[in-house]
């Protein structure tokens, strides 16, 4: 059946309120307006996507140019009645906007504290060698529980310790407690947690070595693995972009199968889980991998679960135009690459790494290298999503590599 896509990228903000209303700052409101068209990649034919501004019909020839099918565009789910909701997320606002699936066991699916028992029983039954079972969190549900959590992961040689909010995202919704007591402001920021959201979720902190995510997709019949992906954070954490094509690369062959294997058996586990809850749609689940004390390589297998489609779906979709054995980076660039390039907006920057990486093409017609821009140059206002394709990839000059 064909569905009405919706970019409402500030889901989890609003599932953390747990009702309809929730207004982003002017910032990711300026975030989310650059990315609504986002889901036209992942679209299928027949689907049409619901965006408060059409996109340019510069950009959008561009992408049929460069082999994209394009779904309809409308500003109102009332001029394509009868299409399935797909919101990029489950949310309270897409069930009054869309006619979306909501319920309270779909917020629950979003919480961080909901999927520990998983992780533990991934590192209970691993047989790759790679799961350490003291990443395994503890949830506090007061003050007390909290200070026994972090000196539980102190004393299995956490110097750092990560403390999270259940519902928080990219970065936000976190603090790292260094030796010693938490700060004034992070036991602030912890019991203000506590009041608003009931719990906290307490890990020992790792230096990684990647990000990886595992796309999965559940419907009536089950869920099925769809591939693995690598991401990139920036130093708080919050996501700035994901490599197209080979995310284990650059590991000797028997530990990317043994992460590999480690993967797709966390990936079903938590499919399984997805469909029992009765979700429905597409998700993923943040891993990360790690070396500890003594250089031996670890992988966190459930960093957490994402509920909604992500990041990652898009990036294979992306990646699903390139030509056989080509890899390339998609970043989302902003003010601070404007400073490096010394660009004077997001519509010149596009404009020069346009001018240097043109997209080129095999005989198929699949991308061989140059710079595939996934929002509006034109429009771009705090954002710009650039797929830097071959020899583009790691645009030196940018800080990208």
């Amino acid at each position: 059946m064909p569905r009405l896509h919706w970019f409402n990228g500030a889901a989890e903000a609003e599932v953390a309120r747990g009702r309809p209303g929730f207004h982003p700052r002017r910032e990711t409101a300026s975030l989310l307006a650059d990315l609504e068209a986002t889901p036209l990649f992942y679209a299928a034919p027949g689907d049409a996507v619901l965006v408060d501004t059409l996109p340019g019909t510069a950009w959008l020839g561009s992408l049929a140019a460069a082999g994209f099918a394009l779904p309809a565009f409308v500003t109102s789910a009332a001029d394509v009645p009868g299409l399935e909701p797909a919101p990029w997320g489950r949310s309270p606002d897409a069930a009054r906007r869309l006619g979306a699936p909501w319920s309270p066991a779909d917020r629950d699916l979003y919480a961080k504290t909901s999927w520990v028992a998983v992780l533990a029983e991934l590192a209970a039954t691993d047989d790759t060698a790679l799961v350490d079972p003291g990443d395994v969190g503890r949830v506090a549900r007061d003050e007390a529980a909290l200070a026994d959590a972090v000196a539980v992961a102190r004393r299995g040689g956490a110097d750092v310790v990560c403390v999270k909010a259940p519902w928080g995202t990219s970065g936000r919704g976190a603090t790292r407690v260094l030796g010693g007591a938490p700060t004034a402001a992070q036991a602030g920021w912890t019991r203000r947690i506590l009041a608003e959201q009931g719990a906290l979720l307490v890990e020992p902190w790792r230096r990684r070595v990647a990000d990886l995510s595992v796309q999965v997709a559940v419907d009536d019949g089950g869920a099925e693995v769809l591939a693995v992906t690598r991401f990139f954070t920036d130093d708080r954490g919050q996501y700035i972009g994901t490599r197209l094509g080979a995310p284990l690369a650059d590991l000797p062959p028997a530990d990317a199968d043994r992460v590999a294997r480690a993967l797709d058996r966390a990936a079903r586990l938590v499919g399984a889980r997805l469909h029992a809850a009765g979700h429905r749609g597409h998700a993923g689940l943040d891993a990360l991998l790690w070396r500890d004390d003594g250089g031996a390589l670890r992988l966190k297998p459930l960093l957490e679960v994402n509920p909604r489609v992500t990041m990652g779906l898009v990036a294979l979709s992306l990646a699903r135009h390139l030509a056989p054995g080509v890899t390339g980076d998609w970043r989302l660039l902003g003010r601070r690459h404007l400073d490096a390039a010394r660009a004077p907006s997001l519509a010149a920057l596009a404009a020069a790494l346009g001018a240097a990486h043109p997209l080129a093409t095999d005989a198929t017609g699949a991308l061989v290298g140059g710079a595939l821009f996934t929002n509006d140059p034109a429009r771009a206002q705090v954002c710009l999503g650039v797929a830097l394709i071959g020899d583009a990839a790691g645009t030196a000059d940018l800080g990208l590599a």
